[in-house]
């Protein structure tokens, strides 16, 4: 297990390094973003109230749905509140993928129109701070540009 783990440590590494050697000898400009404060600053604090509004009243609709199961047999209960559980969480993540989804699109766009605008090749997403050093850093761009 720890072997394997090397392993792909020392691949993601010699592919970082391999990138790295192409863009310096192609000449191309690389951008680096924070998806995760991306995703923080933007996304979520965007959609955070709808959803927690959503999650409420989905979560009343279930309380009230699970007490008109107190009449069943626990047998024939415990299924059936498994069931409207699952169900309701099924309903929520629904709605956070609608809620969500435009929101991925816009940041990649903005994305895509702060890198042309900086004349950069190429974006990496920096959230798991792969990139050690180089790169230009468009995250303030773009989270700039999404809040206008």
């Amino acid at each position: 297990m720890q072997r394997t783990w090397l392993y792909g440590v020392a691949l993601v590494v010699a592919a970082l390094g391999l990138l790295a050697a192409i863009t310096m000898l192609s000449g191309d400009v690389v951008g680096v973003v924070d998806s995760q404060r991306i995703m923080e600053e933007f996304v979520v604090a965007r959609v955070q109230k709808s959803l927690e509004e959503e999650a409420e009243r989905l979560q009343s609709e279930l309380d009230q749905a699970i007490a008109e199961t107190a009449e069943l047999p626990v047998e024939e209960r415990v299924p059936k509140v498994d069931e409207l559980k699952e169900e309701y969480q099924r309903r929520l993540d629904e709605y956070k993928t609608q809620l969500v989804e435009p929101k991925i699109q816009q940041v990649k766009t903005v994305i895509k129109e702060v890198a042309s605008a900086r004349r950069v090749d190429m974006v990496i997403d920096n959230a798991s701070q792969l990139v050690l050093y180089g790169g230009v850093d468009l995250t303030d761009e773009v989270l700039e540009e999404l809040g206008k």
